[in-house]
């Protein structure tokens, strides 16, 4: 709604021109799709303790209809997307440095933090990784990267 109201058009047109199309983000979409384009993961619900796995991939997909899960995409894309994140390819200087300006929460690991919409996890061997995983009814992302953006990771994963 913040970005409607601020430039006058969708979320999605947004992303589209801001970053799915000047990255070549070809195999990802913004907005609501009836149908998700093959191949693509399945996800998987248990409603009732050892009842059957039902498949939700797509009844659920009405709940996240908005800028925080209507979005598809494959695990190269996104890999593109981190890299472009960090290399500085997305933000101006000030904003890189805004995003990455971490703030400690109570319940998380020595050195780690919150920056703007990314997490910094230490790791016991030196440096860390930058992180944002997303959740829905049936599946998990975890996409990780480190701080140069020269290894990065997509986990995507159906869960239950």
């Amino acid at each position: 709604m913040l970005i409607e109201a601020v430039t006058g058009r969708s979320w999605a047109r947004e992303v589209d021109a801001r970053i799915t199309g000047p990255l070549g983000l070809r195999r990802t979409r913004t907005g609501f799709l009836r149908d998700l384009p093959a191949p693509h993961a399945t996800n998987y619900m248990q409603f009732t303790r050892g009842g059957p796995l039902v498949d939700t991939t797509i009844a659920i997909r009405g709940l996240d209809s908005g800028a925080d899960g209507s979005m598809t995409s494959t695990a190269s894309d996104l890999n593109r997307f981190l890299a472009a994140l960090a290399g500085g390819r997305l933000l101006r200087p000030a904003q890189q440095a805004q995003m990455r300006t971490l703030v400690a929460t109570a319940d998380s690991p020595a050195g780690s933090g919150y920056g703007l919409a990314i997490f910094w996890i230490p790791l016991s061997c030196g440096g860390g990784y930058w992180r944002h995983g997303g959740t829905g009814l049936g599946y998990q992302a975890e996409p990780a990267f480190t701080d140069d953006g020269r290894r990065l990771t997509v986990s995507p994963a159906s869960r239950v």
